[in-house]
Formats: structure tokens, C-alpha cells, sequence
């Protein structure tokens, strides 16, 4: 952490909670002959508590017993959660032996598969925008009949039954935020949901709301304030981006890397493997689980890390000593390390 100068954090459990809450009251529904409850109950079946997933538990634990989730029904096939698709999903038969799938998910991933009528459309990307100012992420429920009776069937035509508003609190860390901006420290927040909500999240944690969609990172953003930017330079300006896949957060670090900035990346979900695997990124999971202080000589103590300091002249500087004499023993070009590599005895550059 000490000597980084950008950061980049995913958003969902890591500024912010990942602890949702609903108001009931907030929910909408747009299927004929069905209520609230209904809308709940059908998020609840496209819903898995075994695989931990918060969003998951969340809606099963809305129900007043997480059996009623799988009640009257036997299930034939479940999608889970993956960060390419996103929706979940659930195929089923009924006690009449009539097949039946309900999907539920972000809005993007799945409003786009329905043929909405005009009007149910605007009302829909209304209520979307609606939440999303208010900080609360939407998650479409829809269903389908499956009249040929096989899991592998595309079914019958999509019915948009509702939407769920999501909130989700952030974390008590706008302090910590502060205290690293003072530090020069530029934190950018790299996420899935929608601007809107960035862009709330970002106001609320003090962390600025100069954010962009994904597709600005392709060059298809229509804002002609940063039309003309290089891709380089607008990841290097922004405060975070939205909407965005594992492959653009891999984009986003590498680009940053290139411009010579030491990167440091938070995230504690599959969506942040990619990224969090590069060699030469900084994986803080700390961030997520612990108090930042706690990384501070403040924090551990001076006994802990007169500790680490030993551990490193002990182990570390020997060890670069021998490759140095090692390299030089080989080649007799060890000081070529040293003056033009500007690197301390070691063949390995570290590209900042």
C-alpha cells in the first residue's frame, strides 16, 4: 500500500456493505395478476442459498420461510450467478407437470431479451433511473413457459413480472477515503452497476463523481467533453467506471500500469479475479475485510513491525546480494543491473 498512487475498488462489499435491504413498498410490479409477494417469491426461485451469494440469501430470507422458495415445485436446472452473463436462473415443473423458468437479474443483462411495449418500457427504464439516483440497484424478475418440456428449450416469449430495489449500504470508510486522497492517492471506483448509482456511492463516500460507462473505455461514449481523449488519458482523469466486465477492470489496471503508476486493485468476488491475478497488481484484500488503519505502523505497532523490518534485512537483502553474485559470477555484467536497470541486484523489473 505504501507505495501506490492510484487504487482501484470494486464497489459491491467493498465500499459498501454487501449487507441489501428492500422496502417492500418500492417494489413494482408489471405482470397482470400478480402481487408484491409474487414478485418476491419468483426472485426467491431463481435463488440459491447454498452458493453464498448475498444477493441470493438476501431474497430467500425476505420470504417469511426460505422453504417456501422451493415449495410446490421440482427443480430441473439452475443458472447461478457468473460475472460474464450475470442473470440467474431456474427451470422447473410445476404440480400440474407444467414446465416453467423464471430469470432474475440486472436490468441491462436482461430487459434487453423482452419485446416491452412502449409504454411498459418507459415506465421501466423510469422506475431503473428512479432507484439508481437514489443509490438503489434494480434487479429485473421475469418469467416463461417451457411448452416443449425440456431444460435445453429457449421456451416461450419472456413476461416481465417486476422489479426489486436494492440498497446497499457504504461501508463507515469516508474518513479513510479522505485520509488517502490527502495522501495523493487516487482512488477510482470500478463497478458493475449502473452511473447513477456510482455516481451516489462516490458522492456519499466523498470520492468524486467524474465516472463513465464501460463503453467510453471502446470508444463509444457520445459525451463530447472527453470524445477526443485518449482512452489512456480518460482512465487516468476519471474517478470510476460503470457498468464495466472483468476484462475492462484487467484493461483499466493495465492501462494505468503503462502510464507508470503504481496500481494497487480491491475486490472479494469472482467478477475481480482476472484483474486481481496480475503479477504486478497490488490484490489489497485487506481493504475489504479490515480496517486500513490497521496496515499503519499506528496500527500494528511498533513491535510488529520492527518485526517485519528484521524479517526483511534477514531474508531479503542476503538474497539479493547471492543473485548478485550468482548474475555476476555468470555473466560478469552484474553491475549492468544495478546502473542501467536501476534495480537493487536483480534481474526482475518491476513495471510500475
Amino acid at each position: 500500500m505504501a507505495g501506490i498512487d492510484v487504487l482501484c475498488s470494486d464497489k459491491t462489499g467493498t465500499l459498501t456493505l454487501n449487507k441489501l435491504t428492500v422496502d417492500k413498498s418500492l417494489v413494482e410490479v408489471f405482470a397482470k395478476d400478480v402481487d408484491k409477494d409474487t414478485v418476491l417469491l419468483y426472485g426467491a426461485r431463481a435463488s440459491r442459498v447454498e452458493n453464498q451469494d448475498a444477493i441470493d440469501a438476501f431474497i430467500v430470507g425476505m420470504l417469511s420461510d426460505p422453504k417456501e422458495a422451493r415449495a410446490g415445485i421440482n427443480e430441473i436446472h439452475f443458472l447461478p450467478f457468473n460475472p460474464v452473463e450475470k442473470p440467474t436462473a431456474i427451470t422447473f415443473t410445476d404440480t400440474s407437470g407444467n414446465w416453467h423458468r423464471i430469470r432474475k437479474g440486472a436490468p441491462e443483462q436482461i430487459i434487453e431479451i423482452f419485446n416491452l411495449k412502449e409504454d411498459v418500457s418507459k415506465r421501466a427504464h423510469s422506475s431503473i433511473d428512479k432507484f439508481a439516483e437514489c443509490g438503489l440497484r434494480s434487479l429485473v424478475v421475469a418469467q416463461q413457459t417451457i411448452p416443449e418440456k425440456t431444460k435445453e428449450s429457449p421456451g416461450g416469449p419472456w413476461e416481465f413480472v417486476g422489479l426489486l430495489p436494492l440498497f446497499d449500504p457504504p461501508h463507515d470508510s469516508a474518513e479513510t477515503i479522505h485520509r488517502a486522497l490527502h495522501l495523493d492517492v487516487n482512488i477510482k471506483m470500478i463497478t458493475g452497476d449502473q452511473l447513477a448509482i456510482g455516481k451516489e456511492t462516490g458522492r456519499r463516500l466523498g470520492m468524486g463523481t467524474n465516472m463513465y460507462p464501460s463503453s467510453s473505455l471502446l470508444g463509444q461514449h457520445k459525451d463530447e467533453a472527453i470524445v477526443h481523449l485518449p482512452v489512456e488519458e480518460l482512465i487516468e482523469t476519471a474517478d470510476g467506471f460503470v457498468g464495466v466486465f472483468p476484462e475492462h477492470k484487467y484493461e483499466i489496471v493495465q492501462k494505468l500500469q503503462e502510464r507508470k503508476h503504481i496500481c494497487g486493485m480491491t475486490g472479494d468476488g469472482v467478477n475481480d479475479a482476472p484483474v486481481l491475478k496480475r503479477p504486478i497488481s497490488i490484490a489489497t484484500f485487506i481493504a475489504v475485510y479490515a480496517d486500513w488503519d490497521f496496515v499503519s505502523v499506528h496500527g500494528i505497532g511498533w513491535g510488529w513491525a520492527g518485526v517485519i523490518w528484521l524479517y526483511n534485512i534477514i531474508f531479503y537483502i542476503p538474497l539479493d546480494l547471492f543473485k548478485f553474485l550468482i548474475r555476476y559470477a555468470i555473466s560478469g555484467k552484474g553491475w549492468n543491473n544495478l546502473i542501467d536497470s536501476r534495480v537493487c541486484h536483480s534481474m526482475i523489473k518491476i513495471a510500475c
